[in-house]
């Protein structure tokens, strides 16, 4: 019996393998035998015209709307219908590969709306451009048009809420001054470090493998559809190497993960228990001071005694933690604009159509008029007042680096290419990647982290020492000075950079944009290891 089936089966397969693919032409033999069939059914076997002609079909694996035209010609002529091919495949002009369909005025109206759905981060996937636009194409070929028009479906980088021009003068601001730690560093008197946070879940594996396309099972791989538990990373590095110092007479057990308590050694994991997408909900502003205080301050001390810190940064929230006592002009209302005002001054001179005006204590609590200030005006003034008196509004990671001496330099915001550490991250990660086995408990996965830190002679990964570091960075280098040999307005390299400095258009806009911190959070940075396309939702 089972041998029975396995060859009905194996019969059942060889005639689907042999039947003529869709699409395809039948040449002028194989329509010569299919018609003979057809004949001889009809003279021996008694079959009907049609019946002939649908057996035939069938016998030949073709499709019925094949073989009548060509057994009607034949029997018209006495001739081989030859297939007119001429207008199959890409030789149909309604065929995916043209667009010819499409005038002018659709093509540009594709890149209007694009660009508009830009400015607004707005999803539009090719059925909603086919649907918005009314293009007289299918799904598929809307798809095709949008690629030959040079468009890809990716993942969304955020930019924030700041223009091409701002973000290019805060670059050009961010070489400035990287150029002036460079010179620090160079005349032996400042070190530049970096830090940063990244994540791995217990589960993590590399996303990658070997694989037969003509395989039934693929790409298919046996493993937990879950990622696991989060663990948050946090660390800190010079060109010297990781900011990892020893701990005299204690053990070389991994550090504690509680950050409250003092530690040698910049290296934080802790588990991160706010189940969120963005990693970035698991520290706070205390969680990042306690960590400055508490690891690298006295660490950098150990090992660099002596020297000055220049700490490169993103521009993550928790980044600029404030005091109770911090302001924001651009928030303040003109009630709050008005309080903060009269406890600091009894009245304000601001400009007016290009006259002074003066105002007194009582008039900043009134309606805007010739009489009293708008909030605009107030906002002008209380800038002012911050600019003039740098004591206020400083965070408290700034108050911090200032009594040391320090320095802080925050990277443009979306530009992981200026932060070597995010090079560090993708060291480690691949490392575990690797070698994740079935210890996916937080020690066995913490265990892998280190290791991937520190080195693991026995697989053949090199620790994060001074010489990777110092590639690190002299990538990070190489590339801003590929972006100053493009730019039109500074010239030189880092080492030796032209005295060309455009400020940011509104420096609280550097120091308190809520816009681009929220939404760097929400897109982690405009950069992530696992950024992959979406074919099925475009």
């Amino acid at each position: 019996m089972v041998a029975n089936l396995q060859r009905r089966q194996r019969l059942a397969d060889g005639i689907s393998s042999l039947s003529n693919a869709a699409g395809r032409s039948l040449s002028s033999n194989e329509l010569r035998i299919i018609l003979r069939i057809a004949l001889w059914l009809q003279l021996h076997e008694g079959y009907t015209e049609a019946a002939a002609i649908d057996t035939a079909s069938v016998w030949a694996g073709s499709s019925r709307h094949t073989i009548e035209p060509a057994y009607r010609h034949w029997m018209e002529t006495g001739e081989l219908l030859e297939p007119d091919d001429s207008l199959r495949g890409s030789g149909d002009p309604q065929h995916p590969r043209h667009d010819s369909s499409l005038s002018l005025d659709h093509i540009l109206a594709i890149h209007s709306l694009l660009a508009e759905a830009k400015t607004k981060n707005e999803f539009l996937p090719a059925r909603e451009i086919r649907r918005r636009l009314a293009l007289p194409l299918g799904l598929r070929q809307t798809q095709r048009v949008l690629k030959q028009l040079g468009y890809r479906w990716g993942r969304k980088r955020c930019m924030g809420t700041a223009g091409k021009k701002q973000q290019q003068q805060r670059l050009r601001s961010f070489m400035r001054q990287l150029a002036d730690a460079l010179q620090q560093e160079s005349d032996g008197t400042a070190v530049i470090g970096c830090t940063d946070e990244s994540y791995l879940h217990t589960a993590h594996s590399n996303q990658y493998c070997w694989f037969a396309p003509a395989s039934a099972s693929r790409n298919e791989v046996r493993g937990k559809g879950s990622k696991g538990k989060r663990l948050i990373m946090l660390h800190a590095m010079t060109r010297h190497g990781l900011l990892s110092a020893p701990r005299r007479g204690r053990s070389t057990a991994a550090p504690t993960n509680v950050v409250s308590d003092e530690e040698l050694g910049c290296e934080l994991i802790f588990e991160g228990l706010i189940d969120s997408e963005d990693y970035h909900k698991n520290m706070d502003g205390q969680v990042f001071m306690q960590w400055v205080h508490n690891r690298l301050i006295p660490t950098f001390k150990r090992l660099l005694p002596g020297k000055k810190l220049i700490l490169l940064l993103d521009n993550a929230s928790y980044h600029h933690p404030r005091g109770e006592d911090w302001v924001n002009p651009n928030r303040m209302s003109k009630y709050e604009l008005a309080v903060w005002i009269s406890d600091r001054a009894d009245s304000i001179t601001v400009q007016r159509d290009g006259t002074s005006k003066y105002f007194g204590k009582t008039s900043l609590f009134q309606p805007a008029s010739r009489y009293a200030p708008t909030v605009e005006e107030m906002r002008g003034w209380v800038k002012a007042y911050l600019q003039q008196h740098p004591g206020f509004n400083r965070t408290l990671l700034r108050q911090a680096f200032d009594a040391e001496g320090w320095q802080l330099l925050y990277t443009p915001p979306y530009c992981c290419e200026c932060q070597p550490i995010e090079l560090l991250w993708a060291h480690v990660k691949n490392y575990v990647g690797r070698q994740m086995g079935d210890d996916h408990s937080i020690a066995g996965v913490t265990r892998l982290a280190r290791q991937g830190f520190y080195g693991d002679p026995a697989n053949n990964h090199a620790p994060a020492d001074a010489a990777l570091c110092s590639k690190l960075f002299d990538h990070v280098y190489g590339w801003c000075n590929a972006f100053i040999a493009a730019d039109a307005e500074l010239t030189g390299t880092l080492q030796r950079l032209s005295d060309v400095y455009v400020p940011a258009d509104d420096p609280f806009d550097d120091i308190d944009d809520e816009a681009e911190a929220q939404a760097m959070e929400t897109c982690g940075g405009g950069w992530s290891e696992e950024e992959g396309s979406d074919e099925e939702a475009c």
